[in-house]
């Protein structure tokens, strides 16, 4: 892995003890969080990235400006976070290229979103003993019954989803 110092010379990152270095990682010029993009990619392939607001996702373009001798950024188009997927009108105003960079975003995406489920039906059981816990010590709170409250419709639902494929008898 490589660090940037203030210079902004690459220079080799070591970590821990023992620990091999990875080459296939750079940090950009600015030395903020979320500025770290793969090593392997060409200068052109690292001119699309995405703004995550709130449901949308922003595809933005980075066009270098000679006159202010600086990246541009240009808004191309937005993806409803929900369900990314591109429209005519994002397809037309993108390249071969940049279309590639934005279905791998995409398969990213539902990659993170399929690890997020599987990670919260394996810390279900863990996370339904720490209630138990917590309901115990709460005896008759007005917090512990609002809360019982929305948890049994949730718990119900599932029980419904898992009795009709056939998981649960």
């Amino acid at each position: 892995m490589y660090a940037i110092q203030k210079t902004g010379i690459y220079q080799p990152f070591r970590g821990a003890e023992g620990s091999q270095q990875v080459k296939d990682v750079v940090l950009t010029p600015k030395e903020t969080a979320g500025n770290i993009l793969p090593g392997f990619l060409k200068k052109e392939d690292r001119q699309m990235h995405f703004r995550e607001r709130r449901q949308v996702v922003q595809v933005i373009r980075t066009k270098y400006d000679s006159t202010s001798k600086k990246g541009k950024n240009e808004i191309v188009g937005r993806l409803v976070k929900a369900n990314p997927q591109i429209s005519e009108t994002l397809e037309a105003a993108l390249s071969k290229d940049e279309r590639k960079a934005v279905v791998a975003w995409i398969e990213g995406h539902a990659t993170v979103q399929r690890l997020k489920k599987e990670l919260a039906v394996r810390n279900l059981p863990e996370q339904l003993a720490l209630a138990e816990e917590w309901f115990a010590e709460q005896k008759n709170s007005n917090d512990a019954r609002v809360l019982a409250a929305s948890l049994v419709p949730a718990w119900v639902q599932l029980r419904v989803v898992m009795k009709r494929n056939s998981l649960v008898d």
